[in-house]
Order: structure tokens, then sequence, then C-alpha cells
């Protein structure tokens, strides 16, 4: 028998968490489905620091070693969804990860990273499928370790043309199999997986600034689940000198093999037709001193097996911001050019004139309305004036007697 499925089941029956009903119908010295055996996000977070939520930058900002901490929460809405002649149903109808991320930066030029996910939310119908019940997750579980390493190959942090070249390593730390009847295990694989990938990218001005990130790369599965080749490609605007930034962003993931042929009991065998993963976000963050803050959603543009209907993401992190990379300037010791060293500079990075408050010392000066008086000392700030003796007409226009 073949069933038709919703979704294109390309990477392994194994997902798709077979009863004991099917397996114990395996033939002797035959490899039969097992359950859980793949990890199902195709949510892949970029480093802390990157511009986009899942498309990796090309640079790595620190001068000496800037490390990031801070977390991502993303949910899928029916990421697996099965169909027969007679039924259908959501073998995973709702999936939840918390992903625990820190990366440190180091020397301008390498960027270590570490991603730890916990599926906390994972919901299904256990469907039967053509007399075959496909049980679904139904506890907090583990997902996959991943520790990677980019290098920075070419261009500047504000470079408009950037390139990178990386990888990950995603080490079996998450369950593979559940017991006690939970049901299948669907947030890791059981063994390693590799991803190299490169990376382009940069900034430039039209109008406003403009981010661009474009990534290619393969996935490498020692596991029975097909290697895929991954792409995807990022663009955003941003406001407010870096404050916050806005923009699409696509990944996408291609698996080599095209089919496959699995047992799904002793006699019965069904097909599985590989098929693309594609998905479209659109992505905020906002920057609050030190710390980035960001929200993105969007749908799924495919049915292949781990493809939503439609994602939704948040992120929390502690993320200091870029610091130029112009040499010239960081060995002067006046980054800002005001003619005030950085050591006794109240404001290191923005041009300013001395003052004799210390703490206003080399910051630039506010004066909204133009006419030479800081707004601190303008009791019209927002009307050109004149200076005046009298704290309370300093910046006010003259006034006229009849």
């Amino acid at each position: 028998m073949r069933l038709r499925l919703v979704v294109a089941l390309g990477l392994a029956l194994g997902a798709m968490g077979w009863t004991e009903r099917a397996n114990a119908q395996d033939t002797p010295g035959v490899e039969g489905p097992k359950p859980g055996s793949i990890a199902l996000d195709q949510f892949d977070p970029a480093p802390l620091g990157d511009a986009f939520f899942g498309i990796p930058s090309p640079y790595a900002h620190g001068r000496v070693f800037e490390p990031r901490v801070g977390f991502i929460f993303e949910g899928a809405e029916q990421p697996l969804k099965l169909q027969d002649d007679q039924n259908a149903g959501a073998v995973v109808g709702r999936q939840v990860f918390m992903h625990v991320a820190a990366s440190a930066a180091i020397l301008d030029r390498a960027l270590l990273d570490v991603v730890f996910p916990v599926a906390l939310i994972q919901r299904g119908e256990s469907p039967v499928i053509q007399g075959v019940q496909v049980r679904s997750p139904s506890v907090t579980q583990a997902g996959d370790l991943r520790v990677g390493l980019r290098i920075r190959v070419f261009g500047e942090v504000e470079s408009p043309f950037q390139i990178g070249a990386g990888a990950h390593v995603f080490a079996p730390t998450g369950a593979k199999d559940v017991e006690d009847g939970a049901g299948a295990a669907y947030a890791g694989e059981g063994s390693v997986r590799v991803q190299p990938y490169a990376s382009l990218g940069g900034q430039f001005d039209l109008g406003i600034p403009w981010r661009w990130t474009v990534m290619g790369g393969a996935m490498i599965r020692g596991s029975d689940n097909p290697s895929s080749v991954r792409y995807g490609a990022g663009f955003a605007a941003v406001f407010n000198d870096g404050v916050m930034q806005l923009g699409p962003e696509f990944y996408a993931s291609t698996p080599v093999q095209t089919s496959r042929q699995f047992r799904a009991t002793g006699s019965d065998q069904l097909e599985l037709e590989s098929s693309t993963n594609a998905e479209l976000l659109l992505g905020l963050k906002v920057r609050i001193w030190r710390f980035v803050t960001g929200a993105a959603a969007g749908p799924g543009l495919t049915k292949a097996i781990g493809t939503p209907a439609y994602r939704v993401a948040f992120s929390l992190a502690y993320d200091p911001p870029a610091e130029p990379t112009d040499r010239s300037v960081i060995q002067s010791g006046d980054a800002d050019e005001d003619g005030i060293s950085d050591a006794d500079d109240v404001c290191p990075w923005a041009y300013g004139p001395p003052s004799s408050v210390e703490t206003k010392h080399g910051c630039p000066v506010i004066d909204d309305d133009e006419d030479g008086i800081p707004n601190d000392s303008d009791a019209c700030p927002k009307e050109h004036g004149v200076e005046s003796t009298d704290p309370g007409r300093n910046g006010c226009a003259p006034r006229v007697r009849q």
C-alpha cells in the first residue's frame, strides 16, 4: 500500500514514530522503522550577534573577546501532518522550542557559538493511518547540542561586502525514543550531523542603512535520514542608528535523495517522496543598550516534513553593539576624532566638544532649535531665540512690547 502524505516525508520513516504493532511484524534480518529518529524542527537559529534570526552572518565582531548569551523561543504549528484515503491527522500539531545560546567573537575574526535546544511543548493527535497508529510526542525533550566555528574571510563589520565560512556540529544529545508509551521523539536524530556553510553579506546606504546576507551549505547526516543542501537570504532596513532593524528572511533545505522505500509492516511498503523545506519570516530586532530583543513570524512555503503552517519566534540576548573596526581610528586613541582622548571622553564613539561638566565632556551638544544654546540651558528648546542672562528667558525669542 502507498500512503498519500500531505507532508512529503523525505528524511526518514522513523520520524513517524510507528507503534510496537508495526515493529512486531518486521521480518528477521530487515531493518524496520524506528520511532523518533529525526530532529523535526527546521528552524536553525543564527549565532548570537548575527543580523538575522535564521541566516548566519559572515562577520565576527569583538575586538579581543566578546561574549554574548541569550534565549530564542520559537513555535511551529502543524510541522508533521499525514493523510490517507480515509483519515488525516497531525502527528505533531504543535512544537515549541527554547534555544539556550551563547557565542564569543575573538579579535574581530573568529566566532564560536553554542546552541542547546529543548522542546518545551509537543502535541499531536496520534492519528491512525491505514490501520497503523502513528504516535504523537507529548513530553518535554532535549534536542541535539550544536557547536560552531566561523571565520571572517573578507570585509569588516561595516563593509558593503563580506565573506565568512564556518561549520556547525550537532551532537546526539536529544532523545531518540521515548519509553512507556509517551510517543516518539522528534527533537533529536540519535547521530552526529555536520553543517558546513559559507555566508556573503554587508551593509550599504540607500537613504537609510540596509543589511543583507546570503548563505549556502549542506547538512551531512550520520543517520539514515538523507543529507540536504541548505540555503537562505535576509534583507533588512536599519533605523535610528542601529537601534531597530526590520526585514524579511527566507531559508530552505532540499534533500539529496528524491525518494526511498520503507516497510510499514511485515509485508507492506510505502514510498516516501523527498521535498524541499522552505519558510519565510518577517523579523524585527530592537536594541536596548547592550541587549537585543526580537520577534519574527511567517508561513511555511512547502508541504515537506518539518515545514509548519506558520512559525513565530522571540529572542532576548545580551549582545553588545559592534564597534568600528577601522584600525587607524582605534589606534589613535580618539575614536570619534573630536580632539578628546578616549580615556577622558565620556562619549568616545560620538563627536562632542570639551565641557566643564564632567558627565558631558566630549559628548554631542543637542540644540533642537539651532539657536546656539544647548537644550539643557535653553528655556525654549523648540523655539529659535537669543541668549539671555535670565535663565527663564535664555534661548527664547525676544518679547515684543506694544
